[in-house]
């Protein structure tokens, strides 16, 4: 039987997000888009089977913790389930180590590389962060390059990146 996938449409103080789940398994969060019609038209270019769907208690107490932690109070997230099958082994170790940086934390993409045992994969580890489907749950955000801020992959671009590294009190 094929597990029914849903998606929820948030505001906050950035723009319109998005979740898309199944039951309490998040499977893509949207960062902010400022239209949401192209947020709209974005989740069922991805996910042309989901589905629109009134929240689990669940999946609300996560589009609350990330308003909070958009408006200044920072989360954690290790309570939620997350899917990360159609990424490669190699994206999802990655993954996962980004997921385990501590809140005011940063790392480089070579220390991230280090970390997962392949130091000499910094561009992979790059690539593979930029295929991060779960920002904010998995805090992509806190590799930086040594040379810099270093890349964000999301609508409102690294001036989001620089927001959220704010938010968590390093000076960018």
């Amino acid at each position: 039987m094929k597990k029914t996938l849903h998606y929820n449409i948030f505001k906050n103080n950035l723009g319109y997000m998005a979740l898309v789940f199944y039951a309490t398994i998040i499977k893509k969060i949207y960062l902010p888009f400022n239209n949401i019609n192209q947020l709209k038209k974005k989740i069922l270019t991805d996910f042309p089977d989901a589905l629109p769907m009134i929240p689990t208690q669940k999946i609300i107490k996560l589009m609350h913790k990330i308003n909070t932690h958009l408006d200044g109070e920072i989360q954690t997230y290790h309570e939620f389930k997350i899917d990360l099958c159609k990424l490669t082994p190699f994206q999802q170790s990655t993954l996962l180590a980004a997921r385990e940086i501590p809140i005011g934390t940063t790392l480089s993409y070579k220390a991230l590389a280090e970390k997962i045992k392949a130091p000499k994969s910094c561009r992979a580890v790059g690539f593979a962060l930029s295929q991060n489907p779960l920002p904010l749950v998995i805090p992509c955000h806190r590799i930086v390059s040594t040379k810099g801020i270093g890349g964000f992959t999301a609508e409102l671009g690294i001036g989001l990146k620089k927001y959220l590294l704010r938010l968590e009190n390093h000076n960018v």
